[in-house]
């Protein structure tokens, strides 16, 4: 317990407030969101089939479906209307790239910036010492941007299909 005590007294949380780590503590929060809402995500849809013949109608015929959205393994038995026959119908579909791709960086972006706080927070004056610590942050964060923008569209765009 000494330990953490003494990591606590000699961590800068101050620099929190200013724009560096609040930053930072905001792409931590929406990483979290981010890959929670996606990564967990699990819908279901209703579809219902008449037939001329009523015994033969379902009307409640309930698809679920999941993260990571192959919904193509995804199927359901559906009357035929010829008698008492069903056919097994699968899902069109394969977003699981798009939808990984999204968590990947969700993921990859919430390590980053816990370890960036750690380093602003208990490494604070080796990293303003050295003018590489903040170029290279400034290039990661960069590139997490990016990320996030290439990400988010391929997502957008499956959805969308």
């Amino acid at each position: 317990m000494d330990v953490v005590n003494q990591l606590v007294a000699q961590g800068q949380f101050t620099i929190i407030k200013q724009p560096l780590g609040f930053i930072k503590v905001l792409q931590w929060i929406f990483a979290i969101f981010a890959f929670s809402t996606c990564g967990s995500y699990s819908g279901m849809f209703k579809m219902s089939v008449e037939c001329k013949n009523r015994s033969d109608s379902d009307l409640g015929i309930e698809v679920k479906f999941e993260y990571p959205f192959r919904l193509h393994q995804v199927y359901f038995d559906a009357p035929t209307c010829k008698g008492g026959n069903r056919e097994r119908s699968f899902l069109v579909g394969d977003y699981s790239s798009s939808a990984e791709f999204f968590v990947t960086i969700a993921v990859f972006s919430f390590l980053y910036s816990m370890a960036a706080l750690s380093a602003y927070c208990f490494l604070l004056e080796k990293y303003r010492a050295n003018n590489k610590g903040p170029q290279i942050d400034f290039v990661v964060t960069a590139v997490f941007a990016f990320m996030w923008l290439v990400s988010s569209c391929a997502w957008a765009k499956a959805c969308r299909m």
